[in-house]
Protein backbone atom coordinates (compact mmCIF):
# COMPACT_ATOMS: atom_id res chain seq x y z
CA UNK A 1 0.00 0.00 0.00
CA UNK A 2 1.09 3.55 -0.63
CA UNK A 3 0.49 4.34 3.06
CA UNK A 4 0.67 1.09 5.05
CA UNK A 5 -1.55 -0.21 7.88
CA UNK A 6 -4.71 1.42 6.52
CA UNK A 7 -3.82 5.00 7.49
CA UNK A 8 -5.37 7.78 5.40
CA UNK A 9 -2.16 9.77 5.13
CA UNK A 10 1.50 9.62 6.05
CA UNK A 11 3.58 12.51 7.37
CA UNK A 12 7.32 11.93 7.13
CA UNK A 13 9.78 13.76 9.39
CA UNK A 14 13.32 14.30 8.13
CA UNK A 15 15.79 16.39 10.09
CA UNK A 16 18.68 18.27 8.53
CA UNK A 17 21.88 18.69 10.52
CA UNK A 18 22.24 22.43 9.90
CA UNK A 19 22.61 24.56 13.02
CA UNK A 20 22.10 21.76 15.51
CA UNK A 21 23.44 21.74 19.05
CA UNK A 22 23.09 19.29 21.92
CA UNK A 23 20.53 21.46 23.74
CA UNK A 24 18.13 21.70 20.79
CA UNK A 25 18.69 18.01 20.01
CA UNK A 26 17.62 16.98 23.49
CA UNK A 27 14.70 19.39 23.53
CA UNK A 28 13.38 18.13 20.19
CA UNK A 29 13.78 14.43 21.00
CA UNK A 30 13.47 14.16 24.79
CA UNK A 31 11.17 17.11 25.50
CA UNK A 32 13.71 19.18 27.44
CA UNK A 33 17.26 20.38 26.94
CA UNK A 34 18.01 19.31 30.53
CA UNK A 35 17.27 15.61 29.87
CA UNK A 36 20.25 13.50 28.81
CA UNK A 37 18.81 9.99 29.19
CA UNK A 38 16.27 8.61 26.75
CA UNK A 39 14.56 6.79 29.61
CA UNK A 40 13.59 10.15 31.10
CA UNK A 41 12.02 11.59 27.92
CA UNK A 42 8.88 13.62 28.69
CA UNK A 43 7.97 14.64 25.16
CA UNK A 44 9.49 15.35 21.77
CA UNK A 45 9.93 12.73 19.08
CA UNK A 46 11.05 10.05 21.55
CA UNK A 47 8.39 10.81 24.14
CA UNK A 48 5.68 10.48 21.49
CA UNK A 49 7.38 7.54 19.71
CA UNK A 50 7.56 9.42 16.39
CA UNK A 51 10.11 7.96 13.93
CA UNK A 52 12.47 10.39 12.22
CA UNK A 53 15.03 10.19 9.42
CA UNK A 54 17.74 12.14 11.23
CA UNK A 55 20.79 13.46 9.40
CA UNK A 56 24.07 14.59 10.94
CA UNK A 57 27.40 15.98 9.82
CA UNK A 58 30.40 13.73 10.30
CA UNK A 59 33.11 16.37 10.24
CA UNK A 60 32.41 20.09 10.36
CA UNK A 61 34.79 22.21 12.40
CA UNK A 62 32.64 25.31 11.96
CA UNK A 63 29.43 23.79 13.25
CA UNK A 64 27.85 24.24 16.64
CA UNK A 65 28.30 21.67 19.39
CA UNK A 66 25.96 18.77 18.73
CA UNK A 67 25.69 18.55 14.94
CA UNK A 68 28.84 16.70 13.86
CA UNK A 69 30.88 13.82 15.22
CA UNK A 70 34.58 13.98 14.43
CA UNK A 71 35.21 17.71 14.96
CA UNK A 72 32.60 18.41 17.60
CA UNK A 73 34.16 19.51 20.92
CA UNK A 74 31.35 17.68 22.73
CA UNK A 75 31.29 14.66 20.45
CA UNK A 76 31.16 12.04 23.28
CA UNK A 77 27.80 13.28 24.56
CA UNK A 78 26.50 13.83 21.01
CA UNK A 79 27.50 10.30 20.01
CA UNK A 80 25.92 8.95 23.21
CA UNK A 81 22.72 10.81 22.29
CA UNK A 82 22.75 9.24 18.80
CA UNK A 83 23.46 5.76 20.19
CA UNK A 84 20.45 6.07 22.49
CA UNK A 85 18.22 7.01 19.55
CA UNK A 86 19.60 4.19 17.43
CA UNK A 87 18.89 1.56 20.07
CA UNK A 88 15.14 2.29 19.88
CA UNK A 89 14.95 1.27 16.21
CA UNK A 90 12.78 4.32 15.47
CA UNK A 91 15.48 6.61 14.10
CA UNK A 92 17.13 6.35 10.70
CA UNK A 93 20.45 8.12 11.35
CA UNK A 94 22.30 9.22 8.23
CA UNK A 95 24.70 11.75 6.72
CA UNK A 96 23.66 15.21 5.57
CA UNK A 97 26.75 14.81 3.40
CA UNK A 98 29.85 14.51 5.61
CA UNK A 99 30.18 18.26 6.20
CA UNK A 100 29.08 21.71 5.11
CA UNK A 101 31.53 21.94 2.22
CA UNK A 102 33.05 19.71 -0.46
CA UNK A 103 34.13 16.40 1.06
CA UNK A 104 37.41 14.77 0.10
CA UNK A 105 37.54 11.15 -1.01
CA UNK A 106 39.17 10.20 2.31
CA UNK A 107 36.44 11.89 4.37
CA UNK A 108 33.71 10.36 2.21
CA UNK A 109 35.07 6.84 2.68
CA UNK A 110 35.70 7.33 6.40
CA UNK A 111 32.30 8.86 7.13
CA UNK A 112 30.13 6.49 5.08
CA UNK A 113 31.96 3.49 6.54
CA UNK A 114 31.56 4.84 10.10
CA UNK A 115 27.83 5.43 9.64
CA UNK A 116 27.35 1.93 8.22
CA UNK A 117 29.24 0.25 11.07
CA UNK A 118 27.73 2.36 13.87
CA UNK A 119 24.13 2.89 12.74
CA UNK A 120 23.65 0.50 9.79
CA UNK A 121 22.94 3.62 7.72
CA UNK A 122 21.14 3.11 4.42
CA UNK A 123 20.01 6.70 3.79
CA UNK A 124 21.64 9.94 2.61
CA UNK A 125 20.26 13.50 2.61
CA UNK A 126 21.86 16.00 0.22
CA UNK A 127 23.10 19.26 1.72
CA UNK A 128 23.22 22.62 -0.04
CA UNK A 129 25.01 22.56 -3.46
CA UNK A 130 22.55 25.18 -4.80
CA UNK A 131 25.43 27.50 -5.69
CA UNK A 132 27.17 24.67 -7.53
CA UNK A 133 30.37 25.29 -5.57
CA UNK A 134 30.00 23.20 -2.41
CA UNK A 135 28.80 19.70 -1.52
CA UNK A 136 29.62 18.46 -5.00
CA UNK A 137 29.42 14.89 -3.65
CA UNK A 138 25.61 15.16 -3.56
CA UNK A 139 23.60 12.73 -5.67
CA UNK A 140 22.18 15.70 -7.63
CA UNK A 141 25.70 17.05 -8.26
CA UNK A 142 28.84 14.93 -8.91
CA UNK A 143 28.10 11.97 -6.69
CA UNK A 144 27.26 9.82 -9.72
CA UNK A 145 29.98 11.20 -12.01
CA UNK A 146 32.95 8.78 -12.21
CA UNK A 147 35.08 11.51 -13.82
CA UNK A 148 34.74 13.83 -10.82
CA UNK A 149 36.98 13.94 -7.76
CA UNK A 150 33.74 14.01 -5.75
CA UNK A 151 32.46 10.73 -7.19
CA UNK A 152 30.70 8.85 -4.37
CA UNK A 153 28.44 6.21 -5.96
CA UNK A 154 30.96 3.38 -5.59
CA UNK A 155 31.22 4.10 -1.86
CA UNK A 156 27.44 4.19 -1.52
CA UNK A 157 27.30 0.77 -3.16
CA UNK A 158 30.21 -0.56 -1.09
CA UNK A 159 28.57 0.41 2.20
CA UNK A 160 24.97 -0.26 1.11
CA UNK A 161 23.59 3.29 1.07
CA UNK A 162 20.34 2.95 -0.88
CA UNK A 163 17.87 5.78 -0.25
CA UNK A 164 18.43 9.41 -1.20
CA UNK A 165 16.66 12.63 -0.38
CA UNK A 166 17.78 15.24 -2.91
CA UNK A 167 16.43 18.64 -3.96
CA UNK A 168 16.14 17.96 -7.69
CA UNK A 169 12.34 17.69 -7.89
CA UNK A 170 11.87 20.56 -5.46
CA UNK A 171 14.16 22.84 -7.49
CA UNK A 172 12.55 21.93 -10.82
CA UNK A 173 8.99 22.43 -9.58
CA UNK A 174 9.44 25.52 -7.44
CA UNK A 175 12.26 27.50 -9.02
CA UNK A 176 11.81 27.18 -12.77
CA UNK A 177 8.70 29.36 -12.95
CA UNK A 178 10.16 32.09 -10.74
CA UNK A 179 13.42 32.13 -12.67
CA UNK A 180 11.62 32.48 -15.97
CA UNK A 181 9.64 35.47 -14.69
CA UNK A 182 12.82 37.06 -13.30
CA UNK A 183 14.50 36.74 -16.69
CA UNK A 184 11.36 38.12 -18.40
CA UNK A 185 10.88 34.89 -20.35
CA UNK A 186 7.14 35.46 -20.14
CA UNK A 187 6.10 32.98 -22.83
CA UNK A 188 8.12 30.18 -21.22
CA UNK A 189 6.80 31.17 -17.79
CA UNK A 190 3.23 31.08 -19.06
CA UNK A 191 3.72 27.65 -20.62
CA UNK A 192 5.29 26.33 -17.40
CA UNK A 193 2.40 27.69 -15.32
CA UNK A 194 -0.29 26.09 -17.51
CA UNK A 195 1.53 22.75 -17.59
CA UNK A 196 1.55 22.65 -13.80
CA UNK A 197 -2.22 22.31 -13.80
CA UNK A 198 -3.38 20.95 -17.17
CA UNK A 199 -2.40 18.71 -20.02
CA UNK A 200 -2.60 20.21 -23.56
CA UNK A 201 -5.69 18.07 -24.22
CA UNK A 202 -7.43 19.46 -21.12
CA UNK A 203 -6.61 23.05 -22.08
CA UNK A 204 -8.09 22.58 -25.55
CA UNK A 205 -11.18 20.93 -24.13
CA UNK A 206 -12.12 23.30 -21.31
CA UNK A 207 -10.93 26.59 -22.82
CA UNK A 208 -9.07 29.56 -21.37
CA UNK A 209 -11.74 31.03 -19.09
CA UNK A 210 -12.50 27.81 -17.19
CA UNK A 211 -8.81 26.93 -17.02
CA UNK A 212 -7.95 30.36 -15.60
CA UNK A 213 -10.64 30.00 -12.92
CA UNK A 214 -9.27 26.59 -12.01
CA UNK A 215 -5.74 27.95 -11.61
CA UNK A 216 -7.00 30.71 -9.32
CA UNK A 217 -8.97 28.16 -7.32
CA UNK A 218 -5.97 25.85 -6.95
CA UNK A 219 -3.42 28.59 -6.26
CA UNK A 220 -4.23 28.50 -2.55
CA UNK A 221 -3.09 24.86 -2.58
CA UNK A 222 0.43 25.67 -3.78
CA UNK A 223 1.68 24.90 -0.28
CA UNK A 224 -0.10 21.54 -0.39
CA UNK A 225 1.68 18.88 1.68
CA UNK A 226 0.44 16.10 -0.61
CA UNK A 227 3.41 14.82 -2.62
CA UNK A 228 1.02 13.19 -5.09
CA UNK A 229 0.29 16.69 -6.50
CA UNK A 230 -3.53 16.70 -6.39
CA UNK A 231 -3.61 19.85 -8.51
CA UNK A 232 -2.78 17.56 -11.45
CA UNK A 233 -5.69 15.21 -10.77
CA UNK A 234 -5.80 11.72 -9.28
CA UNK A 235 -4.58 10.02 -12.46
CA UNK A 236 -1.32 11.93 -12.71
CA UNK A 237 1.68 9.61 -12.09
CA UNK A 238 3.55 11.11 -9.14
CA UNK A 239 5.69 8.45 -7.41
CA UNK A 240 6.84 9.05 -3.89
CA UNK A 241 10.07 7.14 -4.55
CA UNK A 242 11.63 5.59 -7.62
CA UNK A 243 14.64 4.08 -9.32
CA UNK A 244 16.17 5.37 -12.55
CA UNK A 245 18.52 2.56 -13.50
CA UNK A 246 20.07 4.41 -16.44
CA UNK A 247 20.98 7.48 -14.37
CA UNK A 248 21.07 6.58 -10.68
CA UNK A 249 21.84 2.85 -10.84
CA UNK A 250 20.03 0.81 -8.18
CA UNK A 251 19.64 3.74 -5.77
CA UNK A 252 16.20 4.91 -4.70
CA UNK A 253 15.28 8.59 -4.85
CA UNK A 254 12.64 10.03 -2.52
CA UNK A 255 10.60 13.00 -3.63
CA UNK A 256 11.19 16.34 -1.88
CA UNK A 257 8.83 18.47 -3.88
CA UNK A 258 8.03 21.26 -1.47
CA UNK A 259 10.05 23.30 0.96
CA UNK A 260 8.83 26.08 3.22
CA UNK A 261 11.15 28.18 5.31
CA UNK A 262 9.75 29.31 8.67
CA UNK A 263 11.77 31.99 10.44
CA UNK A 264 9.43 32.87 13.30
CA UNK A 265 6.94 30.19 14.38
CA UNK A 266 3.97 32.46 15.12
CA UNK A 267 0.53 31.27 16.23
CA UNK A 268 -0.79 32.12 12.75
CA UNK A 269 1.83 29.95 11.06
CA UNK A 270 1.13 27.06 13.41
CA UNK A 271 -2.59 27.33 12.58
CA UNK A 272 -1.81 27.31 8.85
CA UNK A 273 0.34 24.22 9.31
CA UNK A 274 -2.53 22.54 11.19
CA UNK A 275 -4.94 23.32 8.34
CA UNK A 276 -2.51 21.87 5.79
CA UNK A 277 -2.12 18.66 7.83
CA UNK A 278 -5.91 18.34 8.14
CA UNK A 279 -6.21 18.84 4.40
CA UNK A 280 -3.57 16.19 3.75
CA UNK A 281 -5.56 13.68 5.78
Amino acid sequence: MLVPYGYLAGYVFTEHADGGNIRTQRAAYFGSEDISSIADAVGGFVGHKIPVTKSIFYTDAGSLSGSSIRDDPDWPQFLDFLDQLNETGNYDICLHTPDGSNSSRQVLDESIKFMKNRFDTKTWIDHDMYTGKINRECIVADGLNPNSEYYTADLWEKYDTRYFWGPAVEVIRESSLVEKFKKLKLYDASATLWKRYFSPEELNRIGFCIAFKEIVRHYKDKGELNSLRPNKGNAFPTPLFWQNLTRTRSFYSWVTDYSKGVGILSVEKVNIEQKLINKLV
